[in-house]
Parts: structure tokens; sequence; C-alpha cells
């Protein structure tokens, strides 16, 4: 029931505003009464004529009432009551207004309405007398192509004629006479006309008398010529900064007290002046707006000249147009609210500004009884009021918020105009210094007042809406309110701590003087005995009681509303926002006044130093309190904590200790300080001990809050919003800060920002040197440690050195890149700050004089071990041993014009004994004393094999003198006796197992293992996990981003493969399958090792390095690699049987297959399968060859060109018969020539003209092993070719059989030469050369063998 009852009371409540009251003209004794027929809905505006009225409701929709001849129902000529215009329902009417016998509405949308008499056109419809209902006008601008609607803002009307007011401020006109300012003699105007006459020029509002009308327009900008300086501030409004490469001028100059001549000008300084907030968005009209603040000219017009006034202090007020028949002196008693239309004998306006505050003073408005009027409308015959009632003192509480808002505001105009104008235009007022900081505070202090001046406006506006508590500016915008005063207040309190107001007592000594009276009654301030200094003070903190009066008021609307409303919550926390920052701005005053005391009693020359505007005093130990451990007899040693430093003094000196880098911690008991402290910085650590234990909690509770507040960096914003006033307990250990160094050599003036722990760079930062040093990355105690980059500035080159990779210790230590100034580049280990380990460096460019690059081992920066260097200019590349950056000990040289050299080298030159081979086969063993020079005892045999012992002397290609024997053997024995001289090829070079050692050791080393296998396996599983962990978060910070797959696969690495039991089939694929995954991201160890491998083989094999000679090198290094690697998987995968092991099948076999040759079961021990027996080719080849495959076959094309051009010849001669013919040509017996094909499902006879059509499957299978890269993979391939044949010959035989080798081979023959593989002879050597041994003697082995057979036939085919 009571619920009911609170119900029912609030919803009366809400009836008791906007109430209509009337009154006739005229009379001697005002008796206003309620509006016949209508009831407590809410009206926002009344417009009134001769003998109707219009009313618009907070819902928006329209009533008429009064005599309304233009209905064209008689009941509704004269209604009883006010009837609702439906022709308006759901258009969102804004605003209304009246003309002597017609009326009009604007839409939301800007749409005007017009209805009534329409006599003379003033309804804006042709040849009809009367508009019965509210028809729609169409205003459209024809000077824009194509036309376009114009939007309106406000209405106005007047007996015969209709203004309309449009967005861009221009007037529309229609209806009858010269007051419609139209250049015209033909009424009535019934299309909607612009008023040129006032065309370019800025028009704030309209209004209508019966038979005249006024515009107020915005003063045209001064012509005035542009001063030099300021008027106000006297600051020059150009300047010109000189940098080091160009002049910067600006005419952007900004004065403190705001100082505009144009309306738009005004507007973009006060939507910077007073936004420190995004809320406030594009200007203060989008603040500042209510149910009616955007539509309704009366607010624009407040808001439109508040900018002026509140911006220039001697703005001209906007014009003031008029056009019609009336005397100019009507129009000073014009108001500038368009709802107090011009009459045609009077006009009033009871709801003026000065007549409400006199209400609140005493002085009750007429009529008393009523209430509180919102709005007045004027006719002829009556007027009308709109009427609040004051329940629970809710609309008392709301003027008394504007009311006082409006008398803040013009004092604080005073004060700006009196005082702080005055006080800057004085000459010689300080310090440059102490002058900013008065204009800062004059700035501010303009800010603020305009702030308040709109909303001073927006109330007025507010009071003449809805009035919900929820929509008022201090609410929704609370933060800008705050934040301004906040600004504010910081700005006076700098000037204070910086001792300003005492700097002003000598200069403006005679103004304070002479305005004494003034000052006293602006401050407030009753005793006469207060110096003028302290009454300016207490004057200029003026502006922050406003808070309290904020907080008080809302705490009275709040009484309001039911407790548990949110409005109620609203209002309630909004209260004690604005108390809370009251509070909090009083402290830092109090904060303020006490650093200020401090600086008078402090060292002049060290005052000068630190005495800052934002720092303020939180402690200082001149009472002895606190003292330095182990301090001299006759030292003294003050400390004082301000909010950003720790200060200690000593006689004339004095260090600062930036806060966010202290760290400190009570002394243990066990430590014998019982009231020590013990301070941690970046450079010092010292002991502090205090007089007593009370003083030691205070100064470590001190200095813990100023860091804690320090670190969090809003020390003056206040407590509002979140829990940013929760104080921790002790500021964090870990944090980030920025300090610049002093002490340390290493680091002296350098800068560090980023995360510090315990008084030590810990974790991500910079450090940046003076010289223009950067390090930017990871840190560890104090030192560079983990990735990161470095750059060093090289002045000879006018370029920097650029390292990024990985450091230990303060030291490069790890993988990286190293960018010379010099343009060479390093990629490869680092340690101790020197290249140790395998590394790449590309030294030039091809276009400079000296390019190479060297890929290979380092020690202690310098060459050592194996390495490749590819001397680019010279076209030679040297595959051998260094010592100390030489060529030192066993290598090959192959040059771009096909020399091939192997021997030993000795301080980069040929020595001893070697071999050299010419690109003609012609080759030469023997002595060697420089580079290609042949000197000593030797042999040059000719490629046809003649051959010369004896001495040689001079240089390969330029001559050489011979003393010796010249042998011409009679004739060959075999062919295979004439490659003899190159079996020795390969002997004097590096061994494939002393090949790129770094490269493994290095993969050994991340395992954590000091030499190949010697460690402990669960280690290096947890150094692959930690090692893909830290790689993925190195990546994260990267610019190129993991890809989800990517990402997957890292995390599937991370977890360690867990084998139980027998090995078996399952477990060597999933060891396959992980290999697979782990070799495919250069983030795992095995990754990597397999990514340098191929980064080195093609290094070796590519450019110069695709020598024929080199081929058996090359297999040679990949077999090395295979040995290695899969020493590397059983070390990991300790269960894994050695090479060659058989792994027993855990599934019984299937069915048995027919030999395709003997006929006999296939036998799996004697020719098993590759999966089942465990090789370093099988396991690995899948993974590594596909990366090789490029180079490797390359050389392989070249080593077998001259016989693969010969072969290939045959296949295309041989290719030009058809089918038939080439069968018989070949031999194949007639039972296996096809007799039908089917194409696409066709069976077609073959006829003796059909080509490329027999065996077409297994030809096209046979193709594909181009297609594949391991041996295994292109043996599948010659298997699948052979089951593709005895199914074609099975289809035509329609019988079983069993082949025989004799029969095979015609056929494969055949089908090898209709597959026209181009390079059959590297296919077939590469096979050979890599296969697993085992398979040789098995099924595959035999099928290998038939097509290597083929392919030496092809060669020898003739045609007859």
């Amino acid at each position: 029931m009571d619920s009911k009852k609170r119900s029912s009371t609030k919803a009366e409540g809400s009836k008791e505003r906007g109430l209509v009251h009337v009154w006739p003209a005229g009379s001697c004794s005002v008796t206003p009464e309620r509006l016949p027929g209508w009831g407590e809905r809410t009206v926002l505006q009344a417009a009134l004529g001769v003998k109707h009225g219009v009313l618009l409701t907070e819902d928006g929709a329209v009533y008429s009432f009064g005599t309304l001849p233009w209905r064209s129902a008689p009941a509704e000529t004269c209604p009883s009551s006010p009837i609702l215009e439906h022709a308006l329902v759901g258009q969102c009417v804004v605003t209304v207004a009246a003309g002597s016998f017609h009326s009009g509405a604007v839409t939301e949308s800007g749409v005007v309405y017009m209805w009534g008499e329409n006599s003379a056109g003033q309804c804006a419809v042709a040849n009809q007398q009367w508009v019965p209902e509210p028809s729609a006008v169409s205003i459209a601008d024809s000077e824009t192509s194509p036309s376009l609607a114009v939007r309106i803002l406000q209405l106005a009307c007047g007996e015969e004629h209709t203004l309309a007011l449009s967005i861009s401020r221009e007037i529309w006109a229609w209806g009858t006479g010269c007051q419609l300012g139209l250049m015209t003699t033909t009424f009535p105007v019934t299309k909607p006309q612009k008023v040129e006459h006032l065309a370019g020029r800025v028009v704030l509002q309209v209004a209508c008398g019966a038979s005249h009308s006024l515009a107020l327009v915005q003063c045209p900008p001064s012509q005035k010529p542009v001063p030099e300086r300021c008027n106000q501030c006297s600051q020059l409004l150009m300047t010109m900064t000189d940098k080091e490469d160009h002049v910067i001028i600006s005419d952007s100059h900004c004065c403190p007290l705001g100082v505009t001549l144009a309306e738009s000008q005004a507007e973009k300084q006060a939507s910077t002046a007073i936004s420190p907030s995004t809320e406030t968005r594009d200007s203060q009209g989008e603040v500042f707006e209510n149910t009616h603040v955007q539509h309704d000219p009366a607010v624009a017009n407040k808001l439109n000249v508040g900018n002026v006034q509140t911006t220039s202090g001697d703005a001209v007020p906007p014009q003031l147009d008029i056009i019609g028949t009336t005397e100019t002196s009507s129009a000073r008693n014009i108001p500038s609210d368009p709802d107090a239309p011009a009459g045609n004998e009077h006009m009033q306006k009871l709801s003026d500004p000065s007549k409400r505050e006199n209400s609140e003073n005493g002085e009750k408005p007429v009529p008393s009884q009523l209430g509180y009027i919102s709005r007045v409308a004027a006719g002829r015959d009556s007027y009308l009021a709109l009427v609040d009632k004051n329940i629970m003192g809710y609309i008392a509480s709301l003027h008394e918020l504007a009311a006082t808002e409006r008398r803040f505001y013009a004092k604080l105009s005073d004060i700006k105009s009196q005082i702080l104008r005055p006080l800057l235009s004085l000459e010689n007022l300080g310090t440059a210094s102490t002058v900013q900081l008065l204009q800062e505070v004059a700035s501010r202090f303009s800010k603020l007042c305009y702030l308040i001046g709109q909303h001073g406006a927006s109330l007025s506006s507010f009071l003449q809406g809805v009035k919900e508590a929820r929509s008022l500016v201090i609410l929704k915008h609370a933060s800008l309110f705050l934040d301004s005063y906040t600004e504010y207040c910081t700005a006076v309190t700098h000037f204070l701590v910086m001792g300003g107001f005492q700097l002003l007592a000598k200069p403006a000594i005679d103004f304070l003087n002479k305005n004494q009276e003034l000052l006293q009654d602006l401050s407030e301030v009753i005793d006469e005995n207060i110096q003028l200094i302290e009454i300016l003070n207490t004057l200029f903190f003026l502006p922050t009681r406003r808070l309290h009066n904020y907080a008080e008021v809302l705490l009275k609307l709040a009484t309001c509303f039911e407790v548990t409303s949110p409005d109620y919550q609203k209002l309630q926390d909004s209260s004690s926002c604005y108390e809370c920052l009251a509070l909090h701005l009083g402290r830092k005053r109090k904060e303020a006044e006490y650093t200020l005391g401090f600086w008078k009693t402090f060292p002049g020359k060290m005052t000068d130093s630190l005495r800052k505007p934002e720092r303020r005093l939180l402690c200082e130990s001149s009472n002895r309190a606190l003292s330095l451990q182990h301090a001299g007899r006759f030292s003294v040693n003050w400390f004082i904590l301000f909010n950003d430093a720790l200060v200690h003094a000593q006689f004339s000196t004095h260090h600062v200790f930036p806060l966010a880098t202290i760290w400190a911690e009570p002394l243990s008991e066990e430590a014998g300080g019982v009231n020590g402290l013990k301070i941690t910085t970046p450079e010092e650590q010292f002991t502090l001990i205090s007089s007593t234990p009370q003083e030691k909690t205070k100064w470590l509770r001190a200095i813990s809050q100023a860091v804690d507040q320090a670190l969090r960096g809003a020390s003056d914003h206040p407590p509002y919003g979140g829990g940013s006033s929760i104080q921790r307990q002790e500021p964090p250990i870990s944090r980030s800060a920025k300090y610049t160094f002093y002490k340390d050599p290493r680091l002296k003036d350098a800068t560090y920002d980023g995360r510090w722990f315990s008084g030590k760079p810990h974790g991500r930062g910079v450090l940046k040197w003076p010289d223009g040093k950067m390090y930017s990355g990871t840190f560890r105690n104090g030192l560079e440690d983990g990735y990161g980059e470095y750059r060093i500035p090289n002045k000879a080159l006018s370029k920097e050195d650029h390292y990024v990779g990985h450091w230990k210790e303060g030291k490069m230590c790890g993988q990286g890149v190293y960018s010379y100034a010099s343009g060479e580049v390093f990629e490869g280990c680092f340690q101790d700050n020197m290249r140790h380990g395998h590394g790449l460096l590309r030294s030039g460019k091809l276009t400079s004089s000296s390019p190479s690059m060297f890929i290979g081992q380092w020690v202690m920066d310098k060459k050592s071990g194996y390495g490749v260097f590819d001397d680019i200019t010279r076209g030679e590349k040297y595959m051998g041993m260094w010592q100390d950056d030489v060529c030192q000990g066993n290598g090959v040289v192959v040059t771009q014009f096909g020399l091939y050299y192997e021997g030993n080298f000795h301080l980069n030159k040929m020595m001893g004994n070697g071999v050299l081979l010419s690109e003609d086969d012609t080759i030469y063993e023997g002595e060697f004393s420089d580079d290609w020079t042949l000197n000593g005892k030797g042999t040059l045999t000719m490629p046809n094999g003649d051959y010369i012992e004896g001495y040689f002397s001079g240089e390969w290609g330029s001559g050489i003198k011979i003393t010796g024997t010249y042998f011409k053997p009679s004739l060959y024995e075999s062919d295979k006796d004439k490659p003899k001289v190159f079996r020795k090829l390969g002997n004097l070079a590096v061994p494939a197992d002393e090949k790129w050692k770094a490269v493994f050791d290095e993969c050994w080393h991340q395992l954590g293992c000091e030499s190949p296998g010697q460690g402990e396996v669960w280690k290096a599983w947890e150094n692959i996990a930690v090692a893909l962990t830290a790689n993925r978060r190195q990546h994260r910070d990267s610019p190129e981003i993991l890809s989800r797959s990517q990402t997957q696969t890292l995390e599937s690495l991370e977890f360690i493969p867990q084998h139980v039991g027998a090995f078996s089939v399952e477990k060597y694929d999933d060891i396959k399958k992980y290999l697979i995954k782990a070799c495919d991201t250069p983030l795992h160890p095995l990754g990597r090792l397999v990514e340098t491998l191929v980064a080195v083989y093609r290094m070796t094999y590519v450019g110069v390095g695709a020598n024929r000679r080199l081929l058996q090198e090359a297999v040679k290094e990949i077999k090395s690699y295979l040995k290695r690697i899969f020493q590397l998987v059983r070390f990991l995968f300790p269960e894994l049987p050695e090479e060659g092991s058989t792994i027993p099948l855990s599934a019984p076999l299937p069915t048995e297959r027919k030999s395709f040759c003997t006929g006999k079961s296939d036998s799996r021990s004697e020719s098993p399968e590759p999966g089942y027996v465990v090789t370093s080719s099988g396991l690995l080849l899948p993974v590594l060859l596909p990366r090789l495959y490029p180079p490797l076959f390359m050389l392989y094309a070249l080593e077998n060109d001259r016989e693969e051009d010969v072969y290939w010849e045959c296949v295309l001669r041989l290719n030009k018969q058809p089918d038939i013919a080439l069968l018989g040509f070949l031999g194949v017996q007639r039972k296996f020539w096809p007799v039908t094909l089917s194409i696409l499902g066709e069976t077609k006879k073959v006829l003796p003209t059909t080509k490329d059509a027999c065996f077409a499957s297994a030809v096209e299978c046979l193709q594909q092993i181009s297609t594949t890269f391991t041996p295994s993979d292109k043996l599948k391939v010659i298997q699948q070719t052979f089951e593709e044949i005895s199914q074609g010959v099975l289809a035509s035989l329609q019988e079983d059989f069993l082949w025989s080798m004799d029969d095979l081979f015609p056929v494969f023959l055949y089908v090898v030469l209709r597959a026209r593989i181009r390079n059959l002879g590297s296919e077939v050597h590469l096979i050979e050369d890599l296969m697993d041994p085992y398979l040789q003697h098995g099924e595959q082995g035999i099928m290998f063998t038939t097509l290597k057979a083929c392919y030496y036939q092809i060669q020898r085919e003739k045609l007859n």
C-alpha cells in the first residue's frame, strides 16, 4: 500500500511542472487561472496569437486552443479544451510559434509545418483562404545544384508574414508586406524566399511583430590592422623559433585572458580552452545540451553571445537589424527569447533573469502565488505563464543552482577584468618564469570562467525544459568540471610555491593599494588588517569554494528522490565527488603553503636549483631526526623528501635521488639497526638511522607512499573515480622507471627507461648514451642479458653499427646479426662481444671493389676451422680450413672459368702437393708455390690420356716451362680405364665429417652437452622446451606474426614424447612425425640446425660452386649430415635402434604378393620395406633432401651433361614413331601389344598411326619421378610404373602370367622412351648414390637396375 502511495505521489509530482495559467490583458487585478479543459500535462513551450494559442508538451505533441476559425469541423472552431494537432503526431516537434491568426511548428529534423489563416500567404500555401491542418512547407535553396532542402532552427510569425531561421544562419520569408525584407512588390509570396539583404551575415535570432520584423545578427570582424603585441598580456602575437635546419614562424598566440573578435574564433578557442576532457567533443555546445539547447535559438543566442562576452571583454554586442513599419524605439524592448514574441500593442517578459534573481532575494515575481514561472507569452487579448510547483524543494534547488551560478560567473568576470587583466598589463612583474606562471593561472582562470558562463546559460535553458536531474551538465559531464577546477588549482599552487604572490608585492603595490576595497569585496575578506598580498592569495583560491556549493545543491536534489532510485544514487555519488575534490584541493593548498615556508628557510643557492613549480615538500630532517650511518663527526647530512625526489644535502652540495628509482626497507634487528632504513638507488646504497622508532616508521611510510605516488604519476589528480585513492602498503620491488646514471663509468650520463628490480635494470628497457649509442632489449641484474638491439654511431662514416641478437652478462653472446657501418654484415654466433662459432660474413656489395662472402667457423673474432669463402670479384670460391683469418690447411678452390684445385694452403697461398683440373679435363698433379703457379715435380695428363712427367714451372694459363718425359699410351685396355686420373679427386679436400663441426657443436650445446653424445637426455628435452618458449616470447615482439598453425606446432613440440615398452613401427613413425615438425621451425634446435645446414650447403654449391667436379663432395656432405643428425636423434630418442637394425612387426604381414620376375612370394626378410629398417636416410632424407635438392640436382645435371645430350637426342628421334612401330622396333612381343584403348570411357582400336596412347598410365606414372625428391620416393614411382604395366597387360591378356626379364625389359624401355624424362641420367645417378644399401638386392633394387639399363640402352639404339 505504501509503495502504491509513493508511486502515485511521484506521478502527481511529475505533473506539477509546466502548468498553464492564463489571464486577460488590460485588467486591473491579475488573477491567473488554469487553462480551461487542460489537465496537468507538462508543457514546455507556449505561443499566443490574437484569439488562439499553441502548446508544446514534453512528449513533442502540439495542441491548439482558443478561437480556431480555420478548423473544418464546427465543434473545433471554438473548442472548450485544447485539441491535439493529429497531423504532427510522431513528428517530434521541438519549437512552436503563433502569429495573429496562424501557427507554425518546427520538427527535430528542421521541417516547418504551418496552419491557420492563409489570406496573405502566411502559411506558404497558394490560393487557399484557410489551412485547417498542419501542412509541411517546402523550403529549398535553388542556388545549389541540385537544390537542397533547407533545415530550419527557429520560426517567427506576424500577422500576415512568417520568418524562418535556417541552420546556416540565413532568413527565409513568406507572406505579404514589406516586413518580409524581400526585393519584390508582388504579394502574396507563397514560396519561401531567402532575405538577400542579410546575405553573408550570421543571423542569431529572428522575431516578428504584427507588421514588422527583427533580426539579431553577429557583428562583422574588425578590419583594424593586427598589432605587434597582444593588448591584454603584452606577448608577441607572432613568434619565430630558430631550429638547426629550419625556422618556425607561428601566429597561434593564445592570450590567457581569451581575446577574440569573431564568433567562430571564439567558439574555436573556447572549445580548446575548456575542453581538457574528450567528453566535450567538437564544441562546448555538445556538452551544454538538453531537450532544447540544440534547436532553441534562444539558447543558441545565449551561448553565442556568451562566447563573445566571456572571451572578449571589449567585444561589441551583436547588432539588431529592424525590418518593418514599427518605430525604432520599440526595438529596444525586443527580448532575446523567441518565446516572448513581439506584440502589436505591447510586449512583456516576466521571466527576465534579473527578476528571477530578485525573486530569490525576496522580491517575488508577479503572480507570486503560482510557483516558479519558467516561461511567459503575450497575445493581444491575454497572457500566459508556464509554472512549476516546488515539490519537496526540487524546483527551488534547481533555481538556486542557476542563480548562484550566474552570480558566481559575474564575480569571476569581475576578477578577470578588474584584477587579472590589470595585473598582467603591469611592467617588471619579475622573471620570465614568474610571468609565465601568472599567465598560466590567468589562462586556467579564463577557461574556468568560460565554463561557468556556459553552464549558467545552459541552466537558464534547462529551467525552461523537462528539468530532469539526470540531465544536469554537472552530472552528465562531471569530469569536465572536476578537471577544470583541478587544473586551475594546480596552476595557482604552482604560482604560490614559486613565491609568485611575494614577487607581485613590489610591482603591483600601487595597483593593490588603489583597489583595496575592490579586493576585499571580491575576496569576501572582512578583516582590514590582512596584508594585500594575502587578500590576493585568498582571491585566487576563491573559485575552489564553489565545489562545496555544487555538493550541497546536489545533495538537496538527491533528497527529493527515493533512496533506492538510480537518480538518488547518481546525485549522491556526484555530490561526494565534488566534496572530495574540494577537500583534495584544500590539502593541495596546504601542501603548497608548507613547501613555500620551507623554501623561505632553505639556503638560497640550493633553492634555485631544487625549487620547481610542481615540487612539494613531504618531510625533512632539519630536527636531526634522521642521520647517515657511519657519517663523520662534523659532517652535516640533511635529508629532504619531496613528492618526486629524495634530496641529500651536505653543506653547499646536494644530490637528488628520483623517487621512482628508490627502494626503501627497514633493517632487521639481526643487522643491529633497530631504527635503520636501508635506501637502495641504481648507483648507491646507504643506511639512514632515525632517532626513535616512531621517526623510523614515519620516514619509511612517507618514503613508501611518495615512491608509490611517483610511480602512479597521479599526484595532482583528484581522488574520484575508481580506486585511485587506495594506498598500497609498499611500492612494488619490480617497476618501470626512467633514470640517468651519473657515477657508473660504463653507463655515465646514459639514460635507462624500462623495468627495474631492487635497484637494477631487470626486464625490458631502453638504454641511451649521450654519444648516440643505444641498447633496447632485456636486462638481468643491471646488465644486458637476453635478446636485444644495439646501435653504435660511427662518426667517421656518418653511419652506425647495428647489432640484433642475444646477450649474456652485458656482452654479445649467442646468435645475432651485426651490421657494420662499413657495409659488412655478420650473421652467426658471438661470445664475449666477439664472433665465435659458426657465422656468415658479407663484405661489401656487388658494386663495390671487393665484395665477398664467408660462411664457416670463427674463433675469438677470427676465421678458424672449416669455412667457405666466395670472392665474387675474382670469381673464386675457397672451401677449406682457416686459421687466424687466413687459408691454412687442406682446401678446394673452384673458379668461374671451370678450374678446380685441391691441395694444401699456407697463408692464403697454395703450397706443396695438389691437383689442378681444367674444364677440358686436363689435369695436373704435383707441386705448387703460389695461386695457380706450378713449381716442382708433377704429372700433366691430357684429355686423350697422354701425359707428361717431369718438372714444371709457371702460372697456369700463362705458359708453363716443362722439363720431363711425354707418354702416349697406344690403346686403352678398356673404357673404364680412361677416367682413372679422376679417382684421386677429394683425397686432399677436407673430409666431409670435418666440415661444419661448429654448426653441430652449437646444436649439442643447445641441448646441454659439452661434446656430442655427452649429456643427460632429460636435460636436453628441458632445454628444448625452454628454447621454444623463449623464442615464442621473443617472436611475439617481432613484426612477423606467427600463424595459427605455426603456434600450434610450437605448442605441440614443447611436450616431451614419451615411449614406454618395446620399440615398434608406430613409435618409429611418431619419431618421424616429430622430426618433420621440429625441422619445420627454426625455433627448435633441430630446425635451426637443418636451416643452417641448408644455408651452408647452398652457399657452397651455388654460383661458382656449381662445378661438376664437386658432385662427389656434395654427396659425401649429405651423407655426413645424415650420420651426424642421426646421432643427435638417437641421443634424444635412446630407444631408437642403430643404423640398419630391423624393427619387429607388431601386426601380421599383408597378403603375399607374387614377384614380377620369379613368381616367388615376396619375402620381407629378403626384400624388406623401407619403413621397417632403421636407416638415417630413411628417417632424415624426407626432411633434408627437399631443401638441398636444387643445388644437388644441378651438380648431377652438369656432371652427366654430355651423356644426357646423347640420351635426349635418341629419345627425340625414337619418339617420332607411332606406338605400333616403336613397340615392334623395341622387340616387344605381340601378345603384350594393346589392341584396344579406353579413352574417356570410350573403347578405341589401336591403329598403326596411333601415338602416345599405349601404356599411357604407366608413362604418366613414371613421369612423376621428376616431382619427387628422395630415392625411396623415386623407387616407389618406379615400382608403381611396373605395376601399371602389369595391369595394362593383364587387361589385354585376360589371364594370369609371370613376367620374365626378357619380356619385361622391352615394354619398360617403351614406357621410358614415351615418358620423355629430360634428366633421366641425373635421376638414375642420384638414386644410385643415395639409396639405402639394403634395397639394392630387393625387388625395388631390381626395378631400379632395369631403369638404369634402359637409360644406357637408349643411348645405343639406332633406327634402321
